[in-house]
């Protein structure tokens, strides 16, 4: 395994230490929660796209659009997401930011 030094911070590259699991659980343990819950809904399918005046594509949309719909929520919030895979193949969502 290698060991970078980036920006002052050790990285054993190539591992993850089991700290860091117990970091997150500590800062999820001390999000309260806000007692909202957020649903949404989303499908998964095929769209017509137009990438340029005249071209137009078949894509992978999520509600028909590309891209997919923002998903906004406050720290604390329990969120409920229902999810309709319409693509000929499976596909997973990737959560950025959670």
């Amino acid at each position: 395994m290698a060991l970078a030094n980036i920006l002052g911070v050790r990285v054993l590259l190539g591992t993850a230490s089991a700290q860091q699991g117990v970091e997150a659980r500590s800062a999820a343990a001390q999000t309260r929660p806000t007692g909202i819950v957020q649903e949404f809904s989303l499908t998964a399918g095929e769209t017509q796209w137009q990438i340029a005046p005249g071209v137009v594509t078949t894509a992978w949309a999520y509600n028909g659009t590309v891209p997919g719909p923002e998903l906004r929520v406050q720290e604390g919030d329990t969120v409920r997401v229902t999810f309709t895979n319409n693509l000929p193949a499976p596909t997973t969502i990737h959560w950025h930011g959670v």
